[in-house]
């Protein structure tokens, strides 16, 4: 096989998989990233308010194997078991004055004052 020069665009899962993908080859495989980090979209960022800090995970929204079959198939390759969870979603602002999140209606309607708000809609 002749060697090629292989450029691979982007460090999302897709680069990073291709990039593993061609590692046993003969070919020469530069990886090229505009960003300081790896990993594309998949994120994790540190949020600080008054002094106190949490971790919010800005990627992956889903994992599942209708939509990201080949992916599941490289973590196997890989050896990194999937682990199942619960999808949730919530939004806390100004200070606890709205609250949502969406897993239940009980939940939708923290603040029980909002179910007959108008702008709350």
């Amino acid at each position: 096989m002749q060697k090629k020069r292989v450029a691979i665009v982007g460090s999302g899962v897709s680069g990073l998989g291709a990039l593993w993908a061609l590692k046993n080859t003969p070919h020469e495989i530069h990886l090229y990233e505009v960003a300081d980090r790896l990993g594309g979209h998949t994120n994790t960022a540190k949020f600080e308010l008054n002094g106190k800090s949490t971790n919010v995970d800005t990627g992956f929204i889903v994992l599942n194997s209708a939509t990201y079959p080949n992916f599941l198939a490289f973590l196997k390759e890989v050896g990194v078991k999937p682990v199942p969870t619960e999808m949730t979603f919530g939004v806390s602002r100004d200070q606890g004055m709205f609250e949502w999140a969406g897993n239940s209606l009980s939940a939708v309607f923290a603040q029980r004052s909002n179910a007959l708000r108008p702008s709350m809609w």
